[in-house]
């Protein structure tokens, strides 16, 4: 009898001194609770096997046929997984690329001293970014006039002190020189590329670079007649910016060095083209085959490594490919190949 109430009250006490009826009650009153979440939620335990899944986590392609009980698959998760749970950390959040979308992702620990599991919260980067778009208007348009009237300030100084000294010819040939730069490179644009979405890239791009101090430029030779009716122009921008983004970090990351940005491109032959090169640290030969793996990057934080892994993803579905290698002032170049076909394989 001894025995019988001992082992009573540690079970009772194990189940927090809930009756069966209330436990009943608690697990569906758990399974409401989670089904009604707007986020998708993943809960795992310490070895990767799922727990509980809700129905807006099943609605991810990736996730959708992931079975209670089986352990999860992708990699980077079972490494915040690992590392949450050798480091007793109680959070972590992340980036993760998941049937073509990024996610953002809130690993929350299931702690007892030790952890004992990990509720993943997924929720798309898109609609996050659209929701921060709404708040940070005002802030980007403040921004955008603060630099837009620096830059300006600085050519309107230059221009005030040569009329001061009297220099008319030079003001005159330094105002029409700043219009012609901006003009020449809209009508080349507009010329040369029939995609409005791939120019407004490249001009945003130069645009962008500019305040930077990066000199970004456009080979005059470069021209994209029509796309095939199978590649997307919203792809491309993807491929293209992302691989332009990585190349003004790469030549501001280097110290005591003009920045510059080299972009062509071609679609005369079988294939569209693109170039990309710039005068930056470059890529170290054993890293050529792992930049395009996800989470892999060379700079610092927790929101990088997925650029160039996106670039891959949108290559395969073009059925295209990218190379890379060195540049001619010994930094990196990266050529984008995609075929006008659908005949050719990759």
């Amino acid at each position: 009898m001894v025995g019988a109430f001992a082992v009573s009250k540690n079970v009772k006490k194990s189940i927090f001194n809930l009756e069966p009826e209330e436990i009943s009650y608690a697990f569906k009153e758990k399974e409401a609770i989670l089904e009604s979440i707007h986020d998708a939620t993943l809960a795992v335990g310490t070895k990767g096997e799922v727990v509980s899944i809700n129905k807006k986590a099943r609605e991810i392609p990736y996730l959708k046929n992931q079975i209670i009980g089986e352990k999860i698959q992708h990699e980077q998760l079972l490494l915040v997984l690992t590392s949450m749970v050798n480091e007793r950390l109680s959070h972590k959040s992340f980036r993760v690329l998941l049937s073509e979308k990024v996610y953002l992702v809130n690993a929350s620990a299931i702690m007892d001293q030790e952890v004992k599991g990990i509720v993943f919260t997924f929720r798309s980067l898109k609609e996050v970014e659209s929701y921060a778009k709404e708040f940070s208007k005002i802030k980007e348009h403040k921004e955008n006039m603060r630099v837009t009237n620096h830059e300006y300030l600085n050519k309107l100084n230059t221009i005030y002190g040569l009329l001061k000294l009297n220099k008319v010819e030079e003001a005159t040939l330094l105002i029409s020189q700043e219009v012609e730069k901006q003009q020449d490179l809209i009508s080349f644009l507009m010329e040369s590329v029939s995609s409005p979405l791939i120019a407004a890239c490249l001009l945003g791009k130069t645009n962008r670079a500019s305040e930077l101090k990066v000199s970004l430029t456009i080979d005059k030779d470069s021209c994209l007649s029509s796309l095939p009716s199978h590649i997307s122009d919203e792809k491309i921008v993807t491929i293209v910016g992302n691989i332009i983004d990585n190349a003004v970090e790469s030549v501001r990351a280097k110290p005591n060095k003009d920045g510059k940005v080299l972009v062509s491109f071609t679609d005369i032959g079988n294939d569209i083209v693109f170039d990309i090169e710039d005068n930056g640290s470059g890529i170290p030969r054993d890293m050529i085959d792992r930049i395009f793996m996800e989470g892999v990057t060379s700079k610092s934080g927790d929101d990088h490594g997925l650029g160039l892994a996106i670039v891959t993803r949108n290559l395969k579905h073009l059925n295209g490919e990218v190379i890379v290698e060195t540049s001619q002032w010994d930094g990196a170049r990266f050529t984008v190949i995609i075929p006008k076909s659908l005949s050719r394989t990759a």
